[in-house]
């Protein structure tokens, strides 16, 4: 299985868990020229904007350490873009990241602030 069926595979339980915690579901693979972004749910008003991670073992560490600088400020840019394109720029919003070492799930929640990374 490649990597990209395999990512596929754990944004959809990642979707069920977050149908089963009454999220709504926005939108999944949003792509614009700054970069992707995995779910796009909301709850409580609230814009979520989700990474989604999958390691097999810890040889590469857990998925939630791929989050890094560069990748949080790619997320951040694709995520402000979103929300100008649906009008919605004064919307509360929180950065989560959906992790998963073989069958051990984790989530993080508001893992970045923008101005943690200049914004």
């Amino acid at each position: 299985m490649n990597k990209r069926a395999k990512g596929d595979i754990y944004e959809a339980r990642s979707v069920e868990i977050l149908k089963r915690e009454k999220y709504e579901i926005l939108q999944c693979n949003y792509r614009n020229r700054n970069g992707e972004i995995d779910i796009i749910a909301k709850k409580d008003e609230i814009i979520i904007f989700i990474e989604v991670k999958y390691r097999a073992t810890l040889k590469f560490g857990y998925g939630s350490e791929a989050v890094d600088r560069k990748k949080i400020t790619r997320i951040y840019k694709t995520a402000m873009q979103y929300l100008v394109e649906n009008s919605l720029e004064d919307s509360q919003c929180r950065f989560d990241c959906m992790s998963y070492l073989g069958n051990d799930f984790k989530w993080d929640k508001n893992i970045v602030w923008g101005d943690e990374i200049g914004f």
